[in-house]
């Protein structure tokens, strides 16, 4: 994770050694990390939300 400076503030333990993409979950504070090294999706507990999305509004 990066400060508001840029620089690396901490870093994620995952269980595989090739993380792809990450998002946070809709609900809950929850990160999820794509791996393709093992082929898992990972998900870590969070201390903060993520940014709500804009989604588009369909009638």
């Amino acid at each position: 994770m990066l400060d508001c400076r840029g620089k690396v503030a901490d870093r994620l333990v995952l269980d595989g050694p090739q993380p792809t993409n990450c998002a946070f979950a809709l609900e809950g504070r929850k990160l999820r990390v794509s791996e393709i090294g093992k082929g898992q999706v990972e998900e870590i507990d969070m201390a903060c939300d993520g940014l709500p999305l804009h989604l588009p509004k369909f009638a």
